[in-house]
């Protein structure tokens, strides 16, 4: 019986190792700041979503009465609905009505990046870094860690 028991416990030991994959991590989500805005420029803004690279809209929100915390001369967005955070799976125009302003924000990248899980196999969560974008025909790399950049008025 001792001697089956290494039979028995090896395969074991290499099918529970072994049997964690790697998974891919969720699509990053890019935040944004306002820089230059006052509270009632930054009230208001209406987002269209476009298809990716097409130009075809996809549907349009109407964003009213943010919380916004302000440092000097910098809006930081508290508490919003989910349309104002940016996916890589779009494009957008932002408008402000109040200062008549549009942002278009389109060729969102992302790092694509994985993760491993643990050898007892739990699940650990992992989203990909917004690596940069590009706003008004200009390209902006984001070298930071975080998934947060700010739109100049």
């Amino acid at each position: 019986m001792k001697k089956l028991l290494p039979i028995f416990f090896i395969p074991f030991i290499f099918i529970f190792i072994y049997s964690c994959y790697s998974y891919p991590c969720i699509t990053g989500e890019l935040h944004f700041g306002l820089i230059g805005f006052t509270d009632s420029d930054a009230d208001t803004m209406i987002i269209r979503r476009f298809v990716k690279n097409s130009g075809q809209q996809k549907d349009s929100f109407f964003v009213k009465d943010n919380v916004y915390t302000r440092y000097a001369d910098t809006l930081i967005i508290v508490t919003s609905t989910s349309a104002v955070v940016l996916s890589p799976e779009y494009d957008y125009h932002i408008y402000f009505p109040g200062p008549d302003r549009l942002l278009k924000i389109s060729g969102i990248t992302e790092d694509q990046r994985s993760i491993r899980k643990n050898i007892g196999c739990t699940k650990e969560g992992c989203i990909n870094r917004i690596t940069g974008y590009t706003i008004n025909d200009i390209r902006v790399n984001i070298i930071s860690g975080y998934n947060r950049t700010y739109f100049r008025k």
